[in-house]
Formats: structure tokens, sequence, C-alpha cells
């Protein structure tokens, strides 16, 4: 009897010291359920951040690219009204050859100087 009551008692331990650790790692399981929760939010937080800031770049470049044919719009016509100087020069010039038409020397000097300052720098 008395070694069935030792046996009996080793087993009692036993059990509550693995009861003991059960519960640990039940709570343990827990906090790690938490945990998953929290960072399952943050990812779900980070993908909509992530998808704000590719809109952003998409709105970025189509302005980018609206800013660029804008600039080579604005080229095209700033050689459009360069060559339409060019040939009115070149008409006063054909037509005065004699240098003695005082009003078409002003205009060439105007055209020189609307041409020394409006030339783009950046182009």
């Amino acid at each position: 009897m008395q070694t069935q009551l030792r046996t009996s008692e080793t087993i009692r331990r036993d059990l509550a010291s693995e009861l003991t650790e059960l519960r640990g790692a039940s709570e343990k399981v827990h906090e790690m359920e938490e945990n998953v929760a929290y960072l399952s939010n943050e990812v779900n937080e980070k993908e909509i951040e992530v998808q704000g800031l590719q809109e952003d770049m998409m709105d970025i470049k189509g302005m980018y690219r609206s800013q660029l044919e804008q600039l080579l719009e604005e080229k095209l016509e700033w050689e459009a009204a360069k060559t339409a100087r060019s040939e009115v020069t070149e008409n006063i010039i054909a037509n005065d050859t004699s240098g003695e038409n005082e009003e078409n020397d002003v205009l060439l000097n105007c055209e020189k100087i609307n041409e020394e300052v409006s030339t783009p720098s950046s182009i």
C-alpha cells in the first residue's frame, strides 16, 4: 500500500507539473495569436499605404509626361516663330537692297534683339 501511495503521489506531482507547463503554453499561444492579429493588421495598413504611394507615383508620372509634352509644344512654337522671324528678315533684306530704308533697318535691329532675348537657354 505504501508503494502504491508513493507511486500515486509521484504521478500526481508529475501531472501537476505538466498542468502548470500546459497552462503556461496556453498563455503563450494566446499571446502569439494576439501578435499574429496585430501583425496582420500592420501588414494590411502597409499594403494600403503602398497602394496609395503607387497611385501617387502614377499621378506624378502623368504630370511629368504632361509637362514634357507642354515643353515640347512650346519648343515647337518657339521654333516656328523663329523660322517666321527669319523669313520676315530675309524678305526685308531682299526688298531693301539699297540699305536706305530706315524702317527696315530698325526692324532688322529689333529682330536681332528679339533673337538674343528670346533664345531659351535650357532648350
